[in-house]
């Protein structure tokens, strides 16, 4: 039997377990030379099997659900908002370009106003981002002499504001995927990764070694993911292997 690398997605696991049910199921039905007792064993594997992989495909989608869904639209609303904090950034940038005096009556440069250089805004993160905008919008309102001050000064407010909300609301939701969802599916594939390896047992504890290993082979999607993304049970950690059971030849 082959079993699935340790970074493998919940589809493929999901693959392997349901393609590993059907064959058990298949030798029960189909296989003249095994035991009654053989076969029911299968039989009660494989609708385990088919038991995890429903309860795998259960959670798994309903991780992509909140990423697709409500996460994915809370980090769509953070870029957006992020931008137009950029947008007025640049704007306020280009305006006290091309009113020099404005500064020089104030004592002060471009980059005091808007509190460091524009262009390290996209490194600094959204928590900057925000400092910024707010930042300038202050400095903004303490110039004399130009009309579009106080109107930029509110888009700038504005757009801080939008955006220190949107990072809040990702910030949030990715907390209650990674805690409800993300972090308990990932227990439950290395369960399901040692349970593989105690099937593998209780299986040579009932049938010759060239059985379990021509008859369970990787699973179909295993067979035909990248390299890696399938390996032989015997690869799992020691820790993990029944020291009694024979290795895989």
């Amino acid at each position: 039997m082959m079993l699935w690398s340790m970074n493998s997605g919940w589809h493929l696991v999901m693959g392997w377990l349901l393609a590993v049910a059907q064959r058990m199921a298949a030798q029960a039905e189909r296989n003249e030379t095994l035991a009654e007792e053989q076969r029911e064993m299968l039989r009660q594997e494989a609708a385990v099997l088919e038991a995890k992989a429903e309860r795998l495909r259960t959670m798994g989608r309903a991780l992509e659900d909140l990423e697709d869904g409500a996460l994915g639209r809370a980090r769509a609303a953070a870029s957006a908002a992020d931008s137009v904090c950029d947008a007025a950034q640049t704007e306020a940038w280009a305006i006290l370009g091309v009113r020099p005096t404005v500064l020089q009556q104030a004592g002060k440069s471009r980059e005091a106003v808007m509190g460091g250089l524009l262009n390290s805004i996209k490194r600094t993160g959204r928590d900057r981002t925000v400092s910024f905008a707010r930042n300038t919008a202050r400095e903004l309102r303490l110039l004399p002499g130009f009309p579009e001050r106080d109107g930029l000064a509110d888009r700038l407010d504005r757009a801080a504001g939008a955006l220190a909300t949107a990072a809040e609301d990702v910030d949030r939701i990715a907390g209650q995927v990674e805690a409800d969802h993300r972090a308990p599916l990932g227990g439950f594939l290395a369960e399901l990764r040692v349970e593989a390896v105690r099937l593998q047992g209780r299986l040579l504890a009932k049938f010759p070694r060239e059985f379990v290993t021509t008859a369970f082979p990787g699973s179909r999607r295993a067979s035909h993911a990248t390299p890696g993304a399938a390996e032989p049970i015997a690869a799992v950690t020691p820790a993990v292997v029944n020291p009694i059971l024979p290795s895989n030849p």
